[in-house]
């Protein structure tokens, strides 16, 4: 099957070294970046990921990798709803920043897998609750869940060098 890897445009910022800077590595274009890291995530079990289905018949997939405490993952966020319309979207939680992120992504991942990838509007909910700043969590992350969301960052961050970083495949 062959697959084609889209650039997209990517929303790298840096801030006060709390996000990673996308520029660190000029030696590496964009493109290639895509590619690595298609490579690394097309090859990950699906329960990584939040999937969220296009009401279109598409054969576009976005790949989104984020973290709930970033503030322009949740910027991005906002542009997912415009990107459903031509394009499935996989979501990729992979935080760069304390703890809490980690927990977040957690309780994140493990609602998110309970709804089909046709409910958009509930999981869009779910992220929308997370990536507040002000949300307070009073429990902890299932422990399972958490694992799986450091495992994720450890592969995919020697390769992606910020968040948010998305990229299109068109199978």
């Amino acid at each position: 099957m062959l697959k084609k890897l889209l650039v997209s445009s990517l929303l790298a910022f840096s801030v006060c070294g709390i996000c990673l800077n996308a520029s660190s590595d000029t030696n590496v274009s964009k493109q290639e970046t895509d590619k690595k890291a298609y490579e690394i995530l097309k090859k990950l079990p699906e329960k990584n990921f939040v999937y969220l289905k296009s009401p279109k018949d598409t054969n576009a997939t976005m790949y989104l990798v984020t973290d709930p405490e970033c503030p322009y993952c949740k910027d991005e966020l906002l542009e997912i709803k415009e990107k459903l319309k031509n394009e499935n979207v996989k979501i990729f939680i992979a935080p760069v920043h304390g703890d809490s992120a980690f927990e977040k992504g957690a309780f994140i991942l493990e609602e998110a897998q309970k709804r089909k990838p046709e409910e958009r509007e509930e999981i869009l909910d779910i992220f929308s609750t997370y990536y507040n700043p002000d949300i307070k969590l009073n429990k902890k992350a299932n422990q399972e869940y958490k694992k799986m969301i450091q495992e994720n960052a450890s592969k995919i961050f020697p390769t992606v060098k910020s968040v948010p970083f998305s990229f299109v495949v068109v199978e």
